[in-house]
């Protein structure tokens, strides 16, 4: 088993199905723990994810909203681009969950370990291999 950041890991192989769940929130953050968040960080490590994905294959990525206020503002801004874009919001205690839209809720209030403990909006992200 290695331990090798995303950033750095680097493969002859190219993946036809990468799934990354509830991991990329946890990026940007200096090894340090202090509270920085290195934004460039986080992009490279969404360049360097489909970099790796094989030409027409997917990358599916989901995100607790709220965890990462950097990797948030990234997504909501549309710095990072995915192809397909869901959201999630936690309507009870038990664990369901319904579809919601960017636009019509009331998402960038939604937060984390409130009122539920963990997520209550959950980004899925689609990352589509790119045919050359």
């Amino acid at each position: 088993m290695k331990n090798i950041d995303i950033v750095d890991f680097k493969s002859k192989i190219k993946y036809d199905l990468i799934i990354s769940i509830s991991t990329m929130e946890h990026i940007g953050f200096e090894e340090n723990y202090t509270n920085e968040i290195n934004e460039s960080k986080i992009i490279n490590s969404f360049k360097n994810l489909k970099s790796l994905i094989k030409d027409n294959g997917t990358c599916i990525i989901t995100i607790p909203i709220n965890q990462n206020p950097i990797l948030d503002k990234l997504i909501f801004q549309e710095q990072i681009q995915f192809e397909y874009k869901y959201y999630l919001k936690r309507i009870s205690k038990s664990n369901e969950w319904i579809e919601i839209d960017l636009n019509d809720s009331n998402i960038y209030n939604i937060r984390y370990g409130k009122p539920y403990f963990g997520a209550n909006c959950l980004f899925i992200g689609i990352l589509k291999g790119v045919l050359i």
